[in-house]
């Protein structure tokens, strides 16, 4: 967790360097994401797409957030205006709009001819159906769940606290037992306190 430490640190002397750039904002919005603090991240992508409207890693982090959240009519229109797309035909796949996949996809694939799994994923498009091989590559790259308790949990963890995120991590399972925030919070806590075996339970 040192480097997550270490990371935010120089994100925000990037911010302190040069705030009137995109690049800072989006760094540290993206590591927010990463640490399941989606409300702060979403913050600091707007910030960064405030100062830069096309600046694509935020457009990118942004759409994951709300795809995450099953927003996805806003992650369908935040990825329309990449250059990169190929998140854009995921979602069409998942949403069953196979032809619009196969478009979209079908020019990822052109644009990147050594990608095999893009080329399985416009040939799936085509064909209209999703495998189960499909699918893993479809989902939400971020976990779901928002929970308060599990997001304090992770903060915690984040600043090198372990010993005080298990408890949050516990009562965020107490409410929902399969919420993923708090089930990864929990293993990385217990790997992390020297109690790996725990999270085998």
């Amino acid at each position: 967790m040192g480097r997550v430490k270490d990371a935010g640190a120089r994100f925000r002397m990037a911010l302190k360097l040069a705030p009137q750039l995109p690049e800072g904002w989006a760094a540290l919005g993206s590591l927010h994401s990463y640490q399941f603090k989606y409300g702060k991240a979403e913050e600091l992508l707007r910030k960064a797409l405030a100062i830069d409207p096309r600046y694509e890693p935020a457009l990118l982090d942004l759409g994951e957030i709300a795809y995450a959240e099953g927003r996805q009519d806003e992650a369908e229109a935040l990825w329309k205006r990449c250059s990169n797309r190929t998140r854009l035909g995921h979602l069409y796949l998942a949403q069953s709009r196979f032809p619009e996949a196969a478009r979209v996809l079908a020019e990822e694939a052109r644009k990147k001819p050594g990608e095999e799994s893009l080329r399985r994923l416009a040939d799936a498009a085509q064909a209209g159906r999703l495998t189960p091989e499909v699918a893993v590559f479809i989902r939400p790259l971020l976990p779901p769940s928002r929970s308060p308790l599990a997001a304090r949990g992770w903060a915690l963890f984040s600043q090198g606290r372990s010993r005080e995120a298990v408890p949050l991590f516990r009562k965020a399972l107490a409410v929902d037992p399969g919420s993923v925030m708090a089930l990864t919070g929990m293993g990385w806590t217990l790997f992390q306190s020297g109690r790996p075996r725990e999270g085998l339970r």
